[in-house]
């Protein structure tokens, strides 16, 4: 959990301004109920008020937790009124690069995982460049791609997939993104897109398992052109093993997913997220052993 500061001290003014910054740009004025509807997968009318106040308290405190972490790394013993001003600065201009629209599922990911308060995303515990090159990253961005919604469009990635003009959005959206013809891994990201969807749910699922390896790495090659053979052969072994063993929250959901339950139940991804956000933390469950997480 983000550490407490003291409100008069400079890492208090500093906290201050991360939880100002985080109601701004992890609340409803930036994350609007149409852009998380879209990664859920259902009409916002869907959602109850208490359903979107819960979304919206762990949003905005996932987004404090996470640059609260990023912030305290770089938090010198003494800091000089400079330095502060650069901090918040770095804070209010979103330096860091959180994206809300897909942290806030890897916030609720690690939140379901560890059952405690911590939600913390795992990049924001890591360097810059072990944020693209870090041996467990695909086991981490499993689960959150399925939601994954692209600007100006109203279905998470798992459903476009399903349909050939959501495969060719998808085959226009990555071309633009990670400039698919610089690189040979990207051509087959771009014949992935452009072949026929598989039918049999399994296969659906692995044809995803294996877009999301692919973006990984090519995105490691735009982040960190300079990577070293060890470094890459890490991220490589990490991908291996992790398809040897899949996470369960993630394999279990994805099964459902690639199965087409979504054209039945319409709550399929909401439910999930609410799962997953609503988790008790263990000392909750602790000091009310009758609750069931």
């Amino acid at each position: 959990m983000a550490k407490l500061h003291i409100p008069e001290t400079p890492e208090g003014r500093i906290a201050q301004i991360i939880e100002l910054r985080a109601g701004k740009g992890w609340g409803p004025e930036t994350l609007s109920n149409d852009s998380l509807a879209g990664a859920l997968n259902i009409d916002p009318s869907l959602v109850t008020d208490e359903e979107w106040a819960d979304i919206y308290e762990f949003s905005v405190n996932a987004g404090a937790e996470a640059q609260q972490v990023m912030t305290n790394k770089r938090l010198p013993e003494n800091i000089t009124e400079k330095k502060e001003t650069k901090l918040n600065k770095r804070t209010i201009d979103n330096k860091d690069r959180f994206d809300p629209t897909h942290d806030i599922f890897h916030a609720a990911e690690m939140y379901y995982e560890t059952h405690t308060a911590e939600s913390a995303m795992p990049f924001t515990k890591v360097d810059k460049r072990e944020r693209y090159l870090h041996p467990g990253l695909y086991r981490t961005e499993l689960w959150p791609i399925l939601f994954y919604s692209m600007p100006g469009t109203k279905q998470p990635l798992a459903v476009k997939l399903a349909t050939p003009e959501g495969r060719a959005e998808l085959a226009e959206h990555f071309a633009a993104e990670i400039r698919i013809e610089k690189n040979p891994i990207r051509g087959h990201i771009r014949r992935l897109l452009e072949a026929p969807q598989p039918l049999e749910p399994g296969e659906a699922q692995r044809e995803y398992q294996k877009l999301v390896e692919l973006v990984l790495i090519a995105n490691s090659a735009d982040k960190t052109p300079d990577a070293t053979e060890d470094e890459v052969n890490g991220l490589a072994d990490g991908i291996d093993a992790t398809l040897e063993n899949l996470p369960e929250h993630y394999d279990v959901f994805a099964k459902r997913v690639f199965s087409g339950e979504w054209k039945e139940n319409p709550r399929l991804f909401l439910d999930e997220f609410l799962a997953a956000i609503r988790t008790q933390p263990v000392q909750e469950a602790a000091q009310n052993p009758d609750t069931v997480g």
